[in-house]
């Protein structure tokens, strides 16, 4: 009896095989980067994301998207979601429960580009495999950025493609 490719691929094994990769991957970047994680923040979107999510969790409102920071003095209406917002904001908040504020926040910066390594493996590994649409050119392949301080909503945008079979880390942008 043969089992079909899209079966395989549902099975608990390949989410474990998954899990395994991912935590390999996540286990040399912070092997590799770990102290770069106390730095500065790599650009300014990321600079600007960090305080859109501190204002959030200071109070401000979902659809409060207006920084003064910005062209001043009327402000500037940011176009970005909150949806990235929330996430940060949740695993702060989560991270909070455990550590001080400063490590809460660096913990956040770091943790959530390599969440987004999960669906970017994926795709790529779906990509790969026979019989799959991935592998006719209907999907387009998944990607990620690794930055250890970003913070901004591009992990979800797609990028260049991770190397081929996952070879090293995501480029660093």
């Amino acid at each position: 009896m043969t089992v079909r490719v899209s079966e395989r691929r549902r099975s608990p094994e390949f989410a474990v095989l998954l899990g395994l990769a991912w935590l390999v991957v996540v286990a040399q970047l912070l092997a590799d980067h770990w102290a770069e994680t106390a730095q500065t923040l790599s650009d300014m979107d990321d600079a600007m994301r960090l305080v859109q999510v501190r204002e959030f969790l200071a109070g401000a409102s979902w659809f409060d998207l207006h920084e003064v920071r910005l062209g001043p003095p009327d402000g500037y209406d940011t176009h970005w979601s909150r949806l990235i917002d929330a996430g940060l904001a949740g695993l702060f908040v989560l991270f909070r429960r455990f550590t001080d504020a400063v490590f809460a926040e660096r913990l956040m910066r770091t943790v959530w580009p390599m969440l987004w390594l999960i669906p970017a493996m994926a795709g790529r590994v779906r990509e790969r495999l026979p019989g799959c649409a991935a592998s006719s050119g209907k999907f387009s392949g998944a990607s990620a950025t690794f930055t250890s301080a970003v913070s901004s909503d591009r992990p979800l945008k797609r990028r260049s493609s991770l190397a081929p079979g996952l070879a090293g880390p995501p480029a660093l942008t």
